[in-house]
């Protein structure tokens, strides 16, 4: 018998994990203090609640581990990586991961919209994109370079009026009480 490309990952992944759990037992048994600062590169993103979990254990577990957050987009995260100035990231995008060691998350990213409770949208159980037509909405600028809601919007697209700014990266259609 021989291992799948996927028991392979998961063998050496294994591997890791022990290897980590032996260095702490050992570590802990010497009484050394794990120091240190790791840095986490994300965007805003449900993908980042198991990531706090983690983290809450390790600053539990390790008080003198310091966590630093950077916030950016997939493209801004990746050339982080590259560049090493952070550790790892949480790249919610599609994109190739061939080059990184990578877990896949289960978490994806919902799309919504913010508003007064009082809009009448905010009584519909769900937004068509013909109900968006004249109003004034912020998209994410990756959104828009990824083209994430053309397949969506359809032939409506066209009439729906797009207000950005550079760095709108909230991932919400938003608009004013009307």
């Amino acid at each position: 018998m021989t291992l799948t490309d996927e028991g392979e990952y998961l063998q050496a992944r294994a591997k890791e994990i022990i290897q980590l759990a032996d260095q702490t037992a050992t570590n802990i048994q010497k009484e050394q203090v794990v120091t240190g600062t790791l840095s986490i590169g994300a965007g805003e993103s449900i993908g980042m609640q198991r990531i706090m979990e983690v983290l809450s254990e390790i600053i539990q577990d390790y008080p003198d581990v310091k966590i630093r957050l950077v916030s950016g987009n997939a493209d801004e995260m990746e050339t982080a990586l590259k560049h090493g100035t952070i550790d790892f990231a949480v790249l919610m995008a599609h994109r190739s991961l061939d080059s990184y060691h990578h877990l896949q998350l289960p978490e994806t990213d919902r799309w919504g919209l913010a508003m007064q409770k009082d809009n009448p949208l905010a009584q519909k159980n769900a937004i068509k994109p013909a109900d968006l037509i004249g109003l004034p909405l912020l998209v994410s600028e990756q959104a828009l370079d990824e083209h994430r809601f053309q397949d969506w919007w359809g032939n409506v697209g066209n009439n729906l009026r797009l207000v950005q700014n550079e760095n709108n990266r909230s991932g919400l259609f938003c608009y004013p009480k009307s």
